[in-house]
């Protein structure tokens, strides 16, 4: 009898896992960003992994890449690290000043965060179901490592209601 159960539930689980939306993650930052930088940008993708995790999803990425400006990402590049199709794919361009800011509440230097554009696509047809670019600057936490966790938190939830309308 719990052989059964136990049978059960692993074809469930199975079943589950073969029908969950998978999501893919490329983040890109600016090149002549400083190296610290990098630490926010992994924090974000970090989070916002866990987010969509959470929901379900596969999840997977690319690891993080440093381009000369948003205008070099590359689909087709892109699309040429994945073997397996996911369902959604979810591009993040960072841009950072090229020096740490001296952040006065924690009084300590930190990367110079600037703005961020997001651009969430059907993997298959490329249909843009997503787009939205953050003025860093007038988002109130100060912090910056806060700041790359709550702006993970925010982001998926809108992208989760845009995956939910279609």
């Amino acid at each position: 009898m719990l052989k059964k159960y136990i049978g059960f539930i692993l074809f469930c689980i199975f079943l589950g896992a073969a029908f969950a939306d998978t999501a893919a993650f490329a983040c890109f930052q600016n090149k002549d960003a400083h190296e610290k930088c990098r630490n926010i940008t992994e924090i974000f993708e970090d989070s916002l992994f866990d987010k969509f995790f959470d929901e379900g999803f596969i999840a997977t990425s690319i690891p993080v890449r440093e381009i000369k400006s948003e205008e070099d990402i590359s689909l087709a590049e892109i699309k040429s690290f994945f073997e397996e199709s996911p369902n959604y794919l979810m591009i993040f361009y960072m841009q950072y000043g090229d020096e740490l800011v001296f952040n006065k509440k924690t009084e300590l230097k930190e990367p110079d965060w600037q703005k961020m554009t997001i651009r969430m696509l059907d993997f298959g047809t490329e249909k843009e179901i997503y787009k939205k670019t953050l003025d860093i600057d007038k988002l109130k936490e100060r912090d910056v490592e806060k700041k790359a966790e709550k702006l993970a938190d925010k982001i998926a939830k809108e992208i989760f209601e845009a995956i939910s309308r279609r």
